[in-house]
């Protein structure tokens, strides 16, 4: 498998990784992919799909996914390449006990419209770097 899912620290993901691995090699793991597992409530799914299209490690976005900060999140959803109809999908399942409100998701899509890809993708391979260091 890719470096992406080399980082699994854990089996609550192994469903989701088999699944991702399927929807990739028939070509079909995209934006739409992502926004319907979104919408359906697949969190690992969206997990592990994030991971693999920004060629981050799972617990890492894993890590950020499921962290307080609404704004950590664009990092690995810009990195991989996300529009934003998917982004607020993302934002609004992850906080499904606790919706994030209309604000942050205003404010959300003004700072994921700056956020350039490059960017992201540093932040994201800093991350990713600073998390095998601190283990």
């Amino acid at each position: 498998m890719t470096e992406a899912v080399t980082g699994a620290k854990n089996s609550e993901y192994a469903s989701a990784e088999l699944a991702i691995k399927t929807l990739q090699k028939a070509g079909r793991l995209d934006d739409q992919a992502i926004h319907d597992f979104a919408r359906a409530g697949q969190f690992q799914r969206v997990v592990v799909g994030i991971a693999v299209m920004a060629a981050a490690k799972i617990d890492v976005v894993a890590e950020i996914l499921t962290g307080v900060r609404n704004d950590a999140v664009l990092v690995p959803c810009k990195a991989a390449n996300l529009t934003w109809p998917t982004v607020e999908a993302v934002l609004r399942t992850r906080q499904s006990q606790n919706p994030v409100s209309e604000q942050v998701i205003e404010l959300a899509k003004k700072d994921y419209g700056k956020l350039t890809m490059e960017t992201a993708q540093k932040t994201l391979r800093f991350l990713q770097v600073h998390a095998s260091v601190s283990k």
